[in-house]
């Protein structure tokens, strides 16, 4: 009954990019100058998200328009096929128009459309520091699943020279190129931190080839365990400026993501020495802040980033709901 009278007050439909993308970039933006989440609002993000693997933007996201108007939004949502299993699910309101249950509708849609794909299960992510955020998910059924983090290191930032436990080795990506060392490490990796899609299965060797055709060899990290056994890797990726912006050195940011290391072998000198390893090669390009982004680890690995001087950005707690009781 009362999604009908939201219908009566507000326009809910399907999210059309061509016409939409800017109006969705000016109220994300409205968002995040409210919320400081740290998200990347801009229209480059946005497009990019259409090309996304599974996702079909007109059938997965949903808007609403404001009142008389059909230009500016005030709410959306989206839904990611992560899995065959599990979808990962955004809402977003205006925060003028927030405690209004605007945010449980569009949820309601979004967990709709996740059932439609077939997912059994769905996420979501909110921000550590925005309490309303997480009771909102807590409101609704959903449990604490996990975390997602983001740390920036200083371009100024001095690096240590990495050590490692005797026997154990580094190797790039250039050095190997066999597709199922990647697989294994990372399957085994991953299984246990909540977020990834290896959660459910083995890692997809097609996501795997993809991400390869857009990968840097010499900058993914290998490193093996005294007995030879694959036990850890990491990618590092060096910023490209566009064209316009090429003399304009101070922009550049580098990324390392998602380091990853078989549990038996999470010793602190792995992630330790597999994160500088990746530092120092990005340094020989050039000196830049660097980005390394982390799902489902826990505190004490976030701890070792620190240690070498990463500053923490964004902490977001993962949710999670089974379909078939909430």
């Amino acid at each position: 009954m009362q999604e009908e009278v939201f219908e009566q007050l507000y326009t809910f439909r399907r999210y059309v990019p061509a016409n939409d993308l800017l109006s969705l970039s000016v109220l994300l933006t409205s968002i995040e100058d409210h919320d400081h989440d740290g998200e990347d609002t801009s229209e480059t993000v946005l497009r990019q998200q259409l090309s996304w693997p599974n996702h079909k933007p007109e059938q997965d996201c949903w808007v609403i328009e404001a009142p008389n108007s059909s230009h500016a939004l005030i709410g959306y949502c989206s839904v990611f096929a992560q899995t065959p299993q599990r979808c990962t699910l955004y809402v977003a309101v205006h925060p003028d128009f927030r405690r209004r249950g605007l945010g449980r509708a569009l949820l309601t849609k979004a967990k709709a459309r996740a059932r439609e794909v077939g997912a059994e299960q769905v996420i979501l992510y909110a921000n550590a520091r925005n309490i309303s955020a997480n009771a909102f998910l807590q409101k609704q059924g959903f449990g604490l699943a996990g975390s997602s983090w983001v740390l920036r290191a200083p371009a100024s930032l001095a690096l240590q020279e990495p050590e490692w436990l005797v026997g154990y080795s580094i190797c790039s990506y250039a050095e190997v190129q066999q597709i199922s060392v990647l697989l294994e490490v990372m399957t085994r990796s991953y299984a246990d931190r909540w977020g990834h899609a290896e959660n459910e299965r083995a890692t997809d060797a097609n996501i795997v080839q993809e991400w390869l055709a857009h990968a840097d060899f010499d900058g993914i990290f290998l490193v093996f365990a005294p007995d030879g056994e694959i036990a850890g890797f990491c990618r590092a990726r060096r910023a490209r400026l566009p064209r316009e912006h090429e003399d304009s050195e101070e922009l550049l940011t580098d990324e390392i993501e998602q380091p990853g290391v078989i549990p038996h072998h999470r010793h602190h000198a792995l992630y330790h020495s597999l994160v500088l390893t990746a530092m120092h090669w990005l340094r020989t390009e050039g000196q830049h802040d660097v980005l390394l982004h982390s799902w489902g680890d826990n505190k004490q690995t976030i701890a070792i980033y620190q240690e070498i001087g990463f500053i923490l950005l964004q902490h977001f707690f993962a949710y999670r709901c089974d379909l078939r009781v909430c």
